[in-house]
């Protein structure tokens, strides 16, 4: 990019096995070709850097404009373990906050395709793939599902492990999305914050800062 001898540079820089391809690597890279190559190569640099700024700006618009119009419906999701700011955005973009258009948590993960498929044979039920939904509901409803089943003192990672220990890290990524979209069916239609069922988040805090608290006293 520079205009300096691509040998040189190529001598000094390969390592490996690729030294013994050191006289055919120019050709190969076409390095050095004319003023327009190189005019290109500058610019490649500095591509990953303009879209990184690209994205935080767009994500900070986003975030703005789904805090001014959905500030309360926005903010329930994101008490459940694994939905950050972002994820709740994205997710209130797909699917809304109203959910009386759909009727049920279970049509609501049907339409968003994250409902096992009914294959059954003899009276035995032989599995099925998921139906067909909307597909970025589905990605991030699986994004979530990681996130949350890393989550510590709850009940999604124990949930996560031990269906993938039956079915598979891909069936239990999915159950659990879909267990997520159920949880924030119940949340934006109730108007209620996430309480887990097992753990206690208030009593986990306390427990944690018991020892600290006394000698904030003082």
């Amino acid at each position: 990019m520079r205009g300096e001898d691509p040998r040189s540079l190529l001598e000094a820089g390969v390592k490996g096995k690729a030294r013994r391809k050191v006289p055919e690597l120019p050709e190969a890279l076409h390095v050095g070709r004319g003023h327009v190559s190189r005019e290109t190569l500058t610019l490649i640099p500095g591509l990953p850097d303009a879209a990184e700024e690209a994205v935080t700006t767009l994500k900070a618009r986003i975030l703005e404009t789904v805090r001014r119009d959905w500030e309360v419906p926005w903010t329930r999701p994101q008490t459940n373990p694994g939905i950050g700011a972002a994820a709740a955005a994205a997710l209130m973009a797909e699917v809304g906050a109203d959910m009386s258009q759909f009727g049920s948590a279970r049509c609501r993960a049907n339409r968003a395709g994250m409902c096992p498929g009914n294959r059954e044979s003899a009276g035995k039920s032989r599995g099925g793939r998921r139906r067909k939904g909307n597909a970025y509901v589905r990605c991030i409803l699986c994004e979530i599902a990681h996130a949350a089943a890393r989550t510590r003192d709850t009940r999604f990672g124990p949930r996560k492990r031990a269906l993938a220990a039956r079915r598979g890290t891909g069936c239990a990524v999915v159950a659990l999305g879909h267990k997520i979209l159920r949880i924030a069916f119940a949340m934006l239609r109730d108007g209620v914050p996430y309480r887990d069922p097992v753990v206690d988040p208030e009593a986990l805090t306390a427990r944690k800062n018991l020892s600290r608290w006394p000698r904030m006293v003082r």
